[in-house]
């Protein structure tokens, strides 16, 4: 039986990878099947639910549920990056 729930647990880390949790937010089988380290549960589980949301996920999600964000590149006119270039040398 313990081995069934780790086994279990395994495969849930391994769907939410394939979902688009990042790694990093993902916690080790062990810490839930002993009950340590209960935070890095907690954080993968808000990562889901943050690339759930950020997917579409028809659902009301906890107010805890931070979205996603996304990169907004931006392309400055040569002039202003000149004068950005200045800011640094006036405040000495």
């Amino acid at each position: 039986m313990p081995f069934q729930k780790m086994e279990n647990i395994s495969n849930f880390l391994e769907a939410c990878k394939a979902y688009g949790v990042a790694e990093i937010s993902c916690f080790q089988t062990v810490d839930l099947y002993e009950n340590k380290q209960c935070y890095k549960v907690i954080e993968c589980l808000r990562s889901l639910a943050a690339v759930a949301q950020s997917r579409g996920a028809d659902v009301e999600f906890p107010p805890w549920v931070v979205r996603l964000s996304h990169s907004r590149p931006r392309q400055f006119p040569e002039s202003v990056m000149r004068r950005g270039e200045m800011v640094i040398p006036l405040q000495a």
